[in-house]
């Protein structure tokens, strides 16, 4: 069975460099982790972050405009 581990951020810039390092060093092969990334009211270094990390295949992330 397939895990997807799910996260959305914004601005927590600090939290997000703990949690996907953790994710990426706990994960079985076959899981995935997804990131959704506030475009509209998230930190930049939090999107510089996640472009930087989007080499491993375990690992993408996908930027959209939160509504509320």
């Amino acid at each position: 069975m397939k895990i997807s581990y799910a996260v959305t951020v914004c601005n927590e810039f600090t939290e997000i460099q703990k949690l996907i390092p953790y994710l990426l060093d706990n994960i079985r092969p076959e899981d995935e982790i997804v990131i959704l990334y506030d475009s509209k009211n998230g930190d930049k270094k939090v999107e510089e972050y996640l472009r930087a990390k989007s080499v491993n295949p375990s690992y993408s992330w996908h930027s959209g405009e939160f509504d509320g």
